[in-house]
């Protein structure tokens, strides 16, 4: 069982009123992975980064799916490895974008 949800809000921090900007209040995210085969996990929680971009590579990792049939294209890291061993990191960092320009964004 996986549980996430949309990003938070600025309300009036930093004069803004709305969740598109790159202050921390707007990028965090609830998530929630329950795997009953990963007993180390269970009542555990990290300080290790995760970001949505590696759900994708941690699900196929969890449902034993072959990691070869991965699209090389395919963004994210497995950190389902955390669910193992909760106090290791596997990023030390997170990174996030949103662009204010109007129009063409590639």
């Amino acid at each position: 069982v996986i549980v996430t949800s949309d990003h938070g809000w600025q309300l009036g921090e930093h004069g803004e009123w709305g969740k598109h900007t790159n202050f921390e209040a707007s990028l965090q995210v609830p998530l929630l992975i329950r795997a009953p085969w990963k007993k180390k996990s269970v009542g555990s929680h990290t300080s290790s980064f995760v970001e949505l971009i590696d759900l994708y590579r941690s699900i196929v990792s969890l449902a034993v799916l072959p990691k070869s049939q991965i699209q090389s294209d395919v963004d994210g890291d497995d950190f389902s490895t955390l669910l193992d061993a909760p106090q290791s990191v596997l990023k030390s960092a997170a990174f996030s974008q949103y662009s204010r320009c109007p129009g063409k964004r590639w």
